[in-house]
């Protein structure tokens, strides 16, 4: 009987080494652990999805019709609607190679745009 119970008491041990709890509540987003070996790296991916937004890339060209507080649609042919977002900043930092700029939106969908993470999308955001 002893024997069982030093045995359960290991068994416990082990398992609360390779219990993993993340820092913060969110998503999880991908998993890049791989059941059988051991973690060196990051277990997961954890986001808040609470608030989604869009980098849109606009040529250098374009970059100063665009302000602030700026409306914009969001589309993609794989959405089931359009979704729409408000310019909230506008990147400085001009792409060597690309000669584009980040802007950043917000959207206003966020239940429906956290479902596409990662989705390349076509934005057109009004002067």
């Amino acid at each position: 009987m002893a024997k069982a119970q030093n045995q359960l008491v290991q068994a416990d041990l082990q398992l609360q080494r390779a219990l993993a709890t993340a820092p913060l509540a969110g998503t999880v987003i991908e998993c890049f652990a791989v059941p059988g070996l051991p973690a060196h790296n990051a277990l997961i991916q954890v986001s808040d999805i609470t608030d989604m937004v869009v980098v849109a890339e606009v040529y250098e060209g374009d970059i100063l019709k665009f302000e602030v507080g700026a409306k914009a649609t969001v589309s993609n042919a794989s959405l089931p609607e359009v979704m729409h977002g408000t310019v909230v900043s506008i990147g400085r930092q001009i792409s060597a190679g690309s000669r584009v700029a980040q802007v950043q939106l917000e959207l206003a969908e966020d239940e429906l745009a956290a479902q596409f993470i990662g989705m390349e999308v076509h934005v057109t955001i009004q002067r």
